[in-house]
């Protein structure tokens, strides 16, 4: 197996790419909580680089001829899961206009979306409801029950 693709826009996705490669190949465990920190903020702009990079890496996983058919049919679902988390990030660094542009582009590429994970409706209730109103759910949430 190759390493490191050095042809993909090297930004963050290298080892993604990689790991990849070799979960096809091989199996892979995980550890299910976060190892590393990354520190993204408003007038961050690798963040639209990182955007690009992982972008390619899907690109280039959909476009291998090798690809069985049960990970190719869930293209459409790789590319909104992507755009989504990209939502998520751009609202965090109060690009909402950034972070509307991608929640849309995930709900048009796969609008199953918003039955498959309750991140999207999620989401877009953090865009389109004050932070006031989105702090405060988790009470409300409790009152109710």
């Amino acid at each position: 197996m190759a390493s490191f693709d050095e042809t993909l826009p090297a930004f963050g996705s290298e080892d993604w790419d990689m790991w990849l490669r070799i979960a096809r190949n091989y199996p892979i465990h995980f550890v299910n909580e976060p190892l590393t920190l990354y520190r993204i903020h408003g007038y961050n702009t690798s963040l639209d680089r990182m955007c690009l990079s992982a972008e390619a890496v899907l690109q280039k996983l959909f476009s291998d001829p090798t690809l069985p058919a049960n990970i190719f049919r869930k293209k459409e679902e790789a590319y909104a899961r992507l755009y989504l988390s990209l939502s998520e990030t751009y609202l965090k660094t109060n690009q909402k206009l950034k972070a509307i542009d991608y929640w849309q582009h995930a709900l048009r590429i796969c609008p199953k979306m918003l039955w498959i994970t309750n991140r999207a409706i999620w989401a877009g209730l953090k865009i389109l409801l004050p932070y006031t109103v989105i702090s405060n759910l988790p009470k409300l949430r409790l009152k109710l029950q």
